[in-house]
């Protein structure tokens, strides 16, 4: 998989925990699932929180949980070009993922998010709804529907005004 991806996503590739961006604990980013999702609590309720620009052209909206046992966060990667309001998850090049430390990186494809900023605070609001589709070891695929709601403060570099 490609290096950039697990940077964007403040993963890190050896060990498949946290990378070191600065996180922050002050801030919102709650998700509910339905029906419930089996590898992760529900609601998700972040402990840490990343919004700044871990690579060149993006910037990064993550929310996580980091247990001893297991390490769990909900990601959004963003063009720096990106204007506020509603953009479709997979297109407009928005990337989202739930990584899980025991199951990997689960792409969702299908969704949107609503995005206001504001720039003079460096604070980000969003809502969003998504469907995540997964292979339980039964080999059934079931569709998880999951809404959410964050206000984050900047926790880094922003990315630069043209």
């Amino acid at each position: 998989m490609d290096s950039k991806l697990y940077l964007a996503h403040n993963i890190d590739q050896k060990t498949l925990r946290a990378g070191n961006a600065r996180a922050v604990t002050n801030n919102v980013f709650i998700v509910d699932f339905n029906p419930p999702f089996p590898l992760m609590e529900n609601p998700f309720i972040a402990a840490q929180f990343i919004y700044a620009s871990l690579t060149e052209g993006n910037f990064s909206l993550i929310g996580r949980i980091p247990l001893p046992e297991i390490f769990t966060q909900f990601s959004f990667v963003f063009p720096c070009s990106i204007e506020d309001g509603t953009h479709q998850i997979g297109s407009d090049s928005v990337r989202s993922s739930i990584f899980i430390s025991h199951a990997g990186i689960i792409h969702l494809e299908k969704g949107e998010i609503t995005l206001k900023r504001d720039k003079v605070q460096n604070t980000l609001e969003a809502i969003f709804s998504v469907y995540i589709k997964y292979r339980h070891d039964l080999g059934e695929e079931v569709e998880y529907h999951a809404e959410g709601r964050v206000f984050v403060n900047a926790t880094g570099p922003l990315c630069a005004e043209s």
